[in-house]
């Protein structure tokens, strides 16, 4: 049976209600309520259709992508895709990036790639006719997180919604980890 995943950096709890908390604010006030079916996320890779039996393969190719360390993700103001997202902006960083393309690079099915654009949405999809409107809102609107990412996360769709599936965590690259054995 086929199935839908999504790979994608989570939030703390307590970053990812403050981000919901935008969320909310701009569907009472626009009426978009499409991102607020999701769990506050970055894409890391664009959603793919898998055969589900090939699950187990799908996670050992993307243990291979934590071998790095845990790193620091910024988030700073709003942004958009004309007429189509609304996003907080997350600072694009070497350990970011490089996540991200060994993931793409691991991938047991090819899905679309375009270019890395970082961003937490706030809006899409039934943005379209009031996009002029929330830009207004939120293109002044300071806003400033960090955080320390020490994985990333493979959602899968279970036809409703997008659920946990799997969790991987960061492991220090080679060179730290025979440092720290010279110290052991």
């Amino acid at each position: 049976m086929e199935s839908l995943y999504l790979l994608a950096i989570l939030p703390p709890a307590e970053l990812s209600a403050r981000i919901h908390a935008i969320r909310q604010e701009c569907a009472e006030a626009f009426g978009t309520t499409a991102a607020l079916r999701p769990p506050v996320h970055m894409t890391l890779a664009a959603p793919l259709r898998m055969d589900s039996a090939r699950e187990d393969s799908l996670l050992r190719s993307l243990e291979a992508a934590c071998n790095q360390s845990p790193f620091n993700i910024e988030l700073e103001n709003f942004s958009g895709f004309e007429n189509t997202a609304v996003f907080i902006n997350v600072k694009k960083t070497p350990q970011l990036s490089r996540l991200r393309q060994e993931i793409m690079r691991r991938l047991p099915v090819k899905g679309p790639v375009g270019p890395f654009h970082p961003h937490f949405t706030v809006a899409y999809r039934d943005i379209a006719e009031v996009y002029p409107m929330i830009m207004a809102r939120y293109r002044r609107r300071k806003f400033f997180a960090a955080f320390v990412s020490s994985g990333f996360t493979l959602l899968k769709h279970d036809g409703q919604s997008w659920q946990r599936f799997h969790e991987f965590s960061f492991l220090a690259g080679p060179r730290q980890l025979s440092l720290d054995n010279l110290f052991a």
